[in-house]
């Protein structure tokens, strides 16, 4: 909401530059290979083991910003064409 955006500023771009700024992450991902309820096999079997796996993704923060802001961008261009569209719909 609101707050979010005062909370850095009050401006749209102020969470992005100082995401830029933030050193890269590595997070760990689990997901269920294997087990019981999982891929089709019986959710009563106590004789199934559940396997999980781990999967480290990095995280940029410089790219997902400028990812973030293309996205932007071409949801802006997207929002642009409707608009005009609909002005010649409604003439």
């Amino acid at each position: 909401g609101a707050s979010f955006i005062e909370d850095y500023g009050g401006t749209w771009d102020a969470p992005l530059h100082d995401m830029i700024t933030q050193p890269k992450t590595t997070i760990i991902i689990s997901a269920k290979r294997r087990g019981r309820g999982h891929g089709g096999w019986s959710k009563h079997n106590p004789y199934l083991e559940e396997r999980w796996m781990e999967m480290p993704i990095q995280i940029y923060p410089a790219q997902l910003a400028n990812r973030i802001l293309s996205v932007r961008e071409q949801i802006s261009r997207e929002w642009s064409n409707d608009l005009d569209v609909l002005l010649d719909l409604n003439d």
